[in-house]
């Protein structure tokens, strides 16, 4: 077995709920620069829906294998702080996460091969004195995720081994030429993402439809542009999985798609005309 290997390239990304308005996010990295002043920054995005753990892990498997190894990620979407929770440093793909055990991390995880290792963060000497119950991010996140990517602390060292949280998505349930699955997410397009992935959606083959609990059904095609300014289309996003959108518009307020509705994918068999007189 070949050893587990990370190698820190001072690069840290940040992805929060907590907006830019408050300071919060501009605390994080301060804290951090005051690790190393050398670090370099990037910000994922700070929008994601409050407290949505769902809606952050699918933003970081968005973005997160797209990075170079040796890229630190720092998340801190958090409903659980100052409970018992753990806190955790992982690595996979040659790259590290930093952030609450929740689940947060799972599918980006997933995207880069599988975990490679995960451990608590405990106790270092980087770690912020007086520490909040409440703002982990600033007081224990923040200068945990700066040691690591400035080569202060070896991530397959701190803490202990621990079997981390994983996000368990809805599955999609497939029979002859139908799948049925649901909304996860929305994103800030309006797009209705679900947990049908591409290979099912092939499974189902084309030509097909979305039916929606309203009733609604929405042609499944391959692009956006297949549909005039206002329509309704279904497609297989970015992200793999079937979503449901509106060109030029939003099918949240369209359609009045959330996360939890259930849709189907319908296989359409072509109809065979008859033979005229």
């Amino acid at each position: 077995m070949e050893p587990l290997q990370f190698d820190p390239i001072g690069l840290v990304t940040l992805a929060s709920d907590f907006g830019t308005r408050d300071g919060y996010v501009g605390a994080m990295k301060g804290v951090m620069l005051s690790v190393d002043r050398r670090l370099s920054m990037y910000d994922v995005g700070h929008d994601v829906p409050a407290q949505s753990v769902v809606a952050a892990a699918m933003m970081l498997r968005t973005s997160c294998p797209y990075f170079p190894a040796g890229t630190v990620h720092l998340a801190v979407i958090d409903p659980g702080v100052g409970s018992d929770r753990e806190e955790i440093v992982a690595v996979a793909g040659g790259q590290a996460f930093v952030g609450p055990d929740n689940g947060i991390f799972s599918l980006a995880w997933q995207a880069l091969g599988g975990l490679d290792s995960c451990r608590t963060i405990g106790e270092h000497r980087y770690l912020l004195g007086n520490r909040s119950a409440t703002f982990h991010g600033r007081d224990v996140f923040s200068p945990t995720a700066a040691a690591v990517a400035a080569g202060l602390l070896d991530p397959f060292a701190i803490g202990e081994d621990i079997d981390p949280m994983r996000l368990v998505l809805p599955l999609a349930m497939s029979t002859a030429g139908r799948a049925r699955g649901q909304v996860v997410y929305c994103d800030r397009f309006g797009n209705a993402v679900t947990n049908i992935e591409r290979p099912l959606v092939n499974e189902v083959g084309a030509p097909a439809e979305v039916r929606l609990g309203s009733g609604r059904c929405v042609a499944l095609g391959k692009t956006y542009s297949d549909v005039e300014s206002g329509e309704s289309v279904a497609l297989v996003g970015s992200s793999g999985r079937l979503e449901v959108a509106v060109r030029d518009g939003s099918a949240v307020a369209v359609l009045g798609l959330q996360p939890g509705d259930h849709i189907d994918l319908v296989g359409l068999v072509p109809t065979i005309g008859r033979p005229g007189p």
